[in-house]
């Protein structure tokens, strides 16, 4: 339960981080095959662009992905893409009169340690 509330944290901190920008769902990645997820580093990779990785040892990916999906939803994204074939949870904020439109990316890996999850906000 603390990893399924650590995600959540993370989209909340990475939403409110990034969100300065204009991010759309088509300019992020539209599945993990496209995803390093060797190149770990996280934080700001270039204005409005912010991700960070993270593992969760366990191999039951449903959860995962079910956390991912509320994590988005309780910091106010509209999940648009989501499922276990393409191991991709996207979500989109729409802009309104304090922020720009932002997106966020959750991907999944498996890794001996468990499940990897690069989140990467765009916005």
């Amino acid at each position: 339960m603390l990893r399924v509330k650590s995600c959540t944290v993370l989209i909340l901190f990475a939403m409110a981080v990034c969100g300065n920008g204009c991010g759309y769902t088509e300019t992020l990645p539209q599945s993990s095959a496209e995803i390093d997820f060797v190149d770990v580093k996280e934080g700001f990779r270039k204005p409005g662009y912010w991700q960070i990785t993270e593992t969760f040892p366990t191999s039951d990916r449903d959860l995962i992905l079910r956390a991912c999906r509320g994590g988005l939803v309780m910091a106010d994204f509209e999940v648009v893409a989501s499922g276990s074939e393409s191991d991709v949870v996207l979500g989109q904020k729409a802009s309104t009169a304090l922020a720009w439109a932002t997106a966020a990316g959750v991907y999944l890996n498996d890794t001996p340690d468990g499940i990897q999850i690069k989140l990467i906000v765009n916005g």
